[in-house]
């Protein structure tokens, strides 16, 4: 397979986040391609996540807050969100979700399969609870980015939450590294995915108790490719 092409100053329309499971900056950067998407965008090399265990890392990278939530057990919670603030400013937003239970219907049960809610923290807030079209619109089967892509439908703002071999939570970040080459490989050299995309991968929380480091790295329009930044960020 050719190589990734590399990042191009490119005006930003799209923002779309991958997240991985459970592996400190110090493994994940060594992997084959990870690493290779490293060198051609730009890495966070200070980019913390915020809490352990792995929900109120979502909640927080959608919602600026962890409100409060310890745990990985279903929560309501009550509080502006990501996906409100794009609706204001007439933004679509979706999660990307595979293995979804029951594609279309807004599926609430703690896990399923290798589903589980707690990686979906839009399903978190009340607004999207309570209003099972909104929801429906918004919470889509994983399969469903193939078809936004071909219809240049992807909409301004999408996180895409792995099952739990896909992430590396119940397999490890060598698996991970390789599921994201063989998912998202070729659509990084699409032009109809990445021409004006900024492309993000993180991971929800370290495996070893201490600083917390994470990789974090930015790829497509609008970024350098080489650069690197030693600026503390969270999520």
């Amino acid at each position: 397979r050719d190589p990734l092409p590399a990042s191009v100053a490119t005006e930003v329309r799209h923002v779309f986040v991958v997240i991985l499971e459970n592996e400190d900056e110090s493994q994940s950067v060594r992997q084959p391609f990870l690493a290779q998407i490293a060198s051609r965008g730009a890495l966070l090399r200070d980019y913390h996540a915020v809490a352990h265990p792995s929900q109120p890392n979502y909640i927080a990278l959608i919602s600026g807050s962890t409100h409060s939530v310890r745990s990985d057990g279903n929560v309501t919670i009550d509080a502006p969100h990501l996906g409100d603030l794009l609706e204001t400013h007439h933004l679509n937003w979706k999660a990307y979700v595979e293995d979804d239970p029951d594609p279309g219907h807004c599926y609430l049960g703690s896990s399923r399969g290798k589903y589980a809610r707690k990686h979906v923290p839009f399903l978190s807030f009340a607004d999207v609870q309570h209003d099972p079209a909104r929801c429906a619109a918004h919470v889509v089967d994983a399969s469903q980015l193939d078809r936004d892509v071909a219809s240049a439908s992807v909409p301004q703002f999408a996180l895409y939450v792995p099952n739990l071999d896909n992430d590396g939570h119940d397999t490890s970040v060598r698996t991970a590294d390789a599921w994201l080459r063989w998912r998202f490989g070729p659509l990084l050299q699409d032009p109809r995915f990445i021409g004006s995309t900024l492309f993000v991968v993180t991971f929800d929380e370290g495996r070893t108790v201490g600083p917390n480091i994470v990789y974090c790295v930015l790829f497509g329009a609008g970024i350098r490719t080489g650069a690197v930044s030693d600026v503390r960020y969270s999520h």
